[in-house]
């Protein structure tokens, strides 16, 4: 069986975009990886699950309605900082400011269209990373 699979298998998944079409494709990917999915469809919703619940990994979309997914990103900064290296960033163009934003911080950031290996091996890897510092 693909590694990329098994190693999703129970893990904790947010979904955060605002388009129905990408949330619905994601979730089959990863549900079929054996990952627990949760979808939020704006960045309210998404920072309402994230101090609700525990997350093994968070794909975010950058270019969301208010507020977007770089307002969502400082939110888990502040809020619950070893979230972000859990975190793949989704986005259909590159902005200056998104660059500047994520510069220093351990994210993955994926282009639209992006490859479905592509995917499946960075939320491997994000979802694998430990997320709590040890006690």
């Amino acid at each position: 069986m693909d590694t990329h699979l098994t190693a999703l298998r129970g893990k904790s998944v947010l979904i955060v975009d605002d388009s129905p079409d990408m949330t619905a494709l994601l979730d089959d990917i990863l549900t079929a990886s054996g990952a627990r999915v949760v979808v939020a469809q704006d960045g309210r919703s998404a920072m309402r699950l994230i101090m609700d619940r525990h997350f093994d990994l968070v794909i975010l979309d950058i270019i969301m309605p208010q507020p977007d997914g770089l307002a969502v990103l400082r939110f888990m900064q502040d809020q619950c900082p070893c979230l972000v290296r859990q975190t793949i960033l989704l986005t259909g163009a590159v902005h200056h400011s998104a660059v500047r934003c994520l510069e220093g911080l351990d994210v993955c950031l994926l282009l639209k269209p992006f490859d479905l290996r592509h995917l499946r091996g960075a939320a491997c890897q994000r979802a694998l990373s430990p997320t709590r510092p040890a006690a």
